[in-house]
C-alpha cells in the first residue's frame, strides 16, 4: 500500500529546505536528511536515483520497500520532513537489510 499523500514530500522548495537546513544521518545503504516542518505529521520522500538501479522496476521496488517502513514510522516522527536516499547499487540484493537500516536510522532521528 502506498503512503497516503498527506505524508508525501513532493515541492521542489520543501526538498531543498531538507537539503540546506536538514540533519544527516547515514548508513551503509542509506542517507537521511531530516528538518522540522511545523506540521502536526511527518512527510517522507524515498529517492532512487539511476546510478543505484539502471531499470524503472527496480528503483519502484526500493521506493516502495521504504514507503512501507515510512508507513510504520509516520506516526513516531511528527513534525518533520525526512528524505531517504539509497546510495549503493546492491541494496536490491539486500532488502532486508535495507529495512532494518532504514528502521535504524529513523530511530536515531527520533531521539
Amino acid at each position: 500500500m502506498a503512503l497516503p499523500k498527506q505524508y508525501r514530500l513532493k515541492k521542489r522548495k520543501d526538498f531543498d529546505l531538507v537539503f540546506k537546513k536538514g540533519k544527516a544521518f547515514r548508513g551503509s545503504i542509506l542517507f537521511v536528511k531530516a528538518v522540522s516542518n511545523n506540521l502536526p505529521y511527518a512527510r517522507f520522500a524515498p529517492v532512487v536515483s539511476l546510478k543505484v538501479a539502471k531499470k524503472a522496476v527496480d528503483r519502484n521496488v526500493l521506493r516502495r520497500l521504504l514507503s512501507s517502513v515510512s508507513e510504520r514510522y509516520k506516526d513516531r516522527l511528527k513534525g518533520l520532513d525526512i528524505v531517504v536516499m539509497v546510495t549503493h547499487p546492491e541494496a536490491l540484493l539486500h532488502k532486508k537489510e535495507v529495512e532494518k537500516e532504514y528502521e535504524g536510522l529513523l530511530k536515531n532521528i527520533s531521539k
